[in-house]
């Protein structure tokens, strides 16, 4: 049962069998072969061991935290579990889900009454096909949508996680367009694929040259920017994630968002992750000969190594003036 720490929020991971498939995903059958059909399970930890965890979670002076593991909703103790946390008066309460046993009305009313207050929902494109397609699961966008149209139903934050992959990067201008016409108050964003250990043998089928993507990031980030202010809590949520990109790429991307909001927002995000991400050996970022000479050099965090590996450093450029 591993637990992590994100500020002040407690992150308690639980093995579960997940709905679906994901390409990406270390427990992927793309990873472990085809015929796999259960890569995880409930663990064996008692319920009042992981309730203990909670507790000491609590005592400690955590106000937050979130549930997560595969499909979260799958474990039978997770409605105990929730009703616990509200019991012990945390402030937030979050599920991260695939989304797609909240298709269930009244499963998801289940889940807000014990005192879930906050979703996190991962979407990978704008069509059943390019979804389906990364999720390795047939039906996921179909369920995801009537997930999130319930969501849609309770005053709760929700927030969409994307990440952009060789599967899905031309399509990030029509996901960003579906975020704002169906779902326009949920957070939205759109991460950085980092490979676990098991996938790294994939990274050149999964992850796609900056060059190839920057094109459709500026269509994302204008249609972003006629819907909600720059400094608007939803724009700085969507563009704090380019910051696990090099500078130089974002600045390609979009200037104003570089200039008004990301520098803005560098410097925490620099204190809070440098530290984290020094700690895990495949999301590690390096600087390269031509850092050097950009002027943002000591704020940005440089390219991650895998990329490097795969890629090389031709496509960093320094950034000359302010």
């Amino acid at each position: 049962m591993p637990i992590l720490q994100n500020n002040d929020e407690i992150i308690l991971v639980l093995d579960s069998q997940c709905d679906n498939s994901c390409v990406f995903c270390q427990n992927s059958r793309l990873v472990h072969g085809k015929n796999t059909q259960q890569l995880t399970h409930d663990e064996p930890d008692d319920i009042n061991t992981i309730k203990c965890r909670i507790r000491l979670a609590k005592s400690l002076g955590f106000r937050k935290i979130c549930f997560t593991g595969n499909e979260i909703l799958n474990r039978s103790s997770i409605i105990d579990l929730l009703v616990f946390a509200r019991k012990l008066s945390f402030t937030n309460i979050t599920v991260q889900t695939t989304g797609r046993k909240l298709k269930n009305f009244v499963f998801l009313k289940k889940v807000v009454t014990a005192g879930a207050n906050g979703f996190h929902v991962p979407i990978y494109g704008s069509t059943a096909k390019i979804n389906d397609a990364i999720t390795n699961s047939p039906g996921s966008f179909v369920d995801l949508m009537e997930a999130l149209n319930n969501l849609s139903r309770f005053d709760l934050p929700v927030t969409l996680n994307g990440i952009f992959l060789t599967q899905n990067y031309a399509d990030i201008p029509s996901l960003v367009r579906l975020k704002i016409e169906q779902f326009p108050g949920m957070r939205f964003m759109i991460d950085h694929y980092r490979p676990h250990a098991a996938s790294l043998i994939f990274y050149h089928f999964l992850m796609p040259r900056y060059t190839k993507v920057i094109r459709y990031f500026k269509k994302a980030v204008e249609l972003y920017t006629k819907r909600y202010r720059y400094h608007s809590d939803l724009f700085i949520y969507f563009a704090r994630y380019f910051l696990s990109m090099p500078f130089c790429i974002i600045n390609k991307i979009d200037k104003e968002m570089f200039r008004c909001v990301i520098l803005k927002i560098s410097r925490g995000y620099l204190v809070s992750v440098k530290n984290k991400d020094d700690s895990f050996k495949y999301t590690s970022r390096r600087k390269v000969v031509s850092c050097s000479g950009c002027v943002f050099n000591s704020l940005c965090l440089g390219p991650y190594v895998h990329y490097l590996k795969a890629y090389g450093s031709e496509e960093f450029r320094p950034i000359k003036g302010a």
